[in-house]
């Protein structure tokens, strides 16, 4: 059948011809030319988070830690950096997701909400609760998050154990 692939504003003309084959029911293909992209373009971020995605569909999961890896040390735009937390975050990549949600906020700070609510959910799946509760505390003041905010916090309140903070929570 036909795949969708997310593309984003500044896909480049590669990227966008990836997703068009892709869209035509030709995962394969798509691949095949994913692969060869990435060994001669020059920005590859782009297409690795495409490869990811292209594993994802062909239920290749066993190749997709390495291009997370791969992603850790390329220089990506901030809409990039958005796409490969959400992808680490669906596909259960932490420890790499984890590393792309510090990188975020240290690049970006918290102009994206959504980006530390993603790093925060990893944290937490982790179990890294105190980092995870720091993220949250970090973007509860922010009035579009708050309905996203106060459950994952309390989530991760319950799987921390602390019944006391979970109390103060709500209460707020």
């Amino acid at each position: 059948g036909k795949i969708s692939l997310y593309l984003p504003t500044n896909a480049s003309a590669k990227e966008k011809e990836i997703a068009k084959i892709a869209a035509s029911g030709n995962a394969n293909e798509a691949m095949a030319l994913t692969n060869k992209a990435i060994q001669t373009e020059k920005h590859t971020s782009g297409l690795l988070l495409l490869r990811i995605a292209l594993y994802e569909i062909l239920l290749q999961e066993e190749k997709i830690p390495a291009d997370f890896r791969q992603l850790l040390n390329l220089p990506m735009g901030e809409e990039e950096l958005i796409r490969a937390l959400d992808l680490a975050d669906r596909l259960d990549e932490l420890e790499s997701g984890v590393k792309l949600g510090d990188r975020y906020i240290k690049e970006h700070g918290r102009h994206q909400p959504q980006a530390i609510l993603l790093t925060a959910r990893m944290n937490s799946k982790l179990k890294q609760y105190s980092r995870a509760e720091q993220l949250l505390l970090l973007v509860l003041d922010d009035p579009p998050m708050r309905n996203f905010t106060y459950p994952e916090l309390a989530r991760v309140y319950v799987y921390w154990n602390k019944p006391e903070k979970l109390i103060a929570l709500s209460t707020m």
